[in-house]
């Protein structure tokens, strides 16, 4: 009677990412796992826009001109949902961060600590300051960006 119920539990395990269901084994906390297959999602994303605008690009090059304009509108709007993308996975990395150093305040008990909380802080500062100014130039990034691949 369980043999369907473990069958059905390990066809599903087929479909998470291998490191997630470590994860599960190491952590066994789903929330964990959850975080990770998102994070794995978005990487899987980013990797399938970079394939998609490099395919794009090598058409955009050997098109009639009446066609390149329509290449270079779908490369834009590709290059904006990439930058969009990248822009997440900094602020689920910030968010981390965040995290992190709450735990560690709250366990301030242990003064080797300090340099490692010290340090955390820096990093999650860096990482926003730099999530700050790609949105404010996210325009100039993605045009220098399309030029560039475009130019190729």
């Amino acid at each position: 009677m369980h043999n369907w119920l473990l069958t059905a539990f390990l066809s599903l395990l087929m479909f998470v990412p291998a490191k997630a269901q470590q994860a599960v084994r190491a952590v066994g906390s789903p929330r964990n796992t959850v975080t990770y297959i998102k994070t794995a999602n978005l990487e899987a994303d980013r990797i399938s826009r970079e394939r998609e605008i490099m395919d794009l690009a090598q058409r955009y090059r050997v098109a009639p001109t009446a066609t390149q304009e329509q290449i270079r509108q779908s490369v834009r709007s590709l290059l904006f949902e990439l930058f969009d993308l990248g822009i997440q996975a900094k602020e689920e990395e910030t968010r981390k961060l965040s995290l992190e150093i709450a735990q560690m305040q709250r366990n301030q008990q242990f003064s080797d600590n300090s340099r490692t909380l010290q340090v955390l802080e820096e990093a999650l500062k860096t990482i926003e300051s730099t999530i700050t100014y790609r949105k404010l130039n996210r325009e100039k990034i993605v045009t220098t960006r399309l030029a560039e691949l475009l130019a190729r």
